[in-house]
């Protein structure tokens, strides 16, 4: 299963239309078990900078009990794919948060239009980011709530310069007792250096 995603984020990227690269988290402390995996598909909506939306394809898959594999990749208006490391030292346990981190690194093609009046111009970056976190799980009645907030910075660097982006995503991940087989993921980027602010809606499925 984790080959044939691996096939299908390199052809992506190489046949798939010109895309921005994208800093969304939707993940939280939650780690997997062994021989277990998650996949995430969500559309993003840039409401500054670049227009359009992507179609997103995120893996998680099982690495170790404090730690699992992210493979990303972006379809659409915008294209990205990426691969990462979820660490998670510190669980979420009683009033305690996670507390956790993302390191990863990412190669995008996209388009600098700014509105849909201006001509659009195509670039290519590869970009070294790294995400911190906080994640704490609620009860409610109908479920369970995973609220999670994220800073995110990257060094992106292009054929004729360096920017390093940064942004700060907040969100929140559903589990609804009645709807076992899936779950809610929902997320707000906010532009705070060189980036985009965002909204991510998607559906996670655990395997």
């Amino acid at each position: 299963m984790k080959n044939l995603f691996l096939l299908i984020l390199v052809t992506i990227f190489f046949q798939a239309p010109p895309a921005k690269a994208y800093y969304t988290l939707l993940t939280t402390g939650d780690l997997l078990q062994p021989h277990t995996y998650k996949v995430t598909g969500f559309i993003q909506f840039i409401t500054d900078g670049p227009v359009g939306t992507t179609f997103n394809g995120q893996l998680e898959s099982y690495l170790r009990d404090d730690a699992s594999l992210l493979f990303s990749a972006g379809v659409g208006t915008h294209q990205m794919v990426s691969a990462a490391i979820k660490w998670v030292p510190i669980p979420d346990l009683a009033r305690q948060p996670a507390v956790g981190g993302v390191l990863g690194i990412q190669l995008g093609q996209f388009k600098t239009q700014l509105t849909s009046q201006d001509k659009a111009k195509q670039q290519q970056d590869f970009s070294i980011f790294a995400k911190t976190f906080l994640s704490k799980q609620f009860l409610v009645e109908a479920g369970e709530i995973n609220s999670f907030a994220s800073l995110h910075l990257s060094l992106q660097k292009f054929k004729e310069k360096t920017k390093v982006p940064l942004l700060l995503g907040v969100g929140t991940e559903l589990k609804l007792f009645a709807q076992p087989k899936f779950n809610f993921i929902a997320e707000l980027g906010f532009n705070l250096n060189q980036a985009f602010s965002y909204i991510s809606v998607g559906l996670v499925f655990l395997r």
